[in-house]
């Protein structure tokens, strides 16, 4: 499934920076989680938030 979403982003016209980006996202989820589900996609969010705050700058 994952290489169906890198197949796709590389069609697209978006930046390899933000195609790199979403294949982080989508790659590092499913390390956590083995199905795609609401609540999973809510605990994904959570850790998010907990782990990657903006800095202070």
């Amino acid at each position: 499934m994952i290489h169906l979403f890198e197949k796709h982003l590389n069609q697209s016209n978006l930046a390899e920076n933000t195609q790199s980006a979403y294949l982080f996202a989508v790659k590092q989820y499913h390390k956590k989680f083995d199905q795609l589900s609401k609540i999973n996609l809510q605990r994904y969010k959570v850790f998010l938030i907990e782990n990657y705050k903006p800095s202070d700058c």
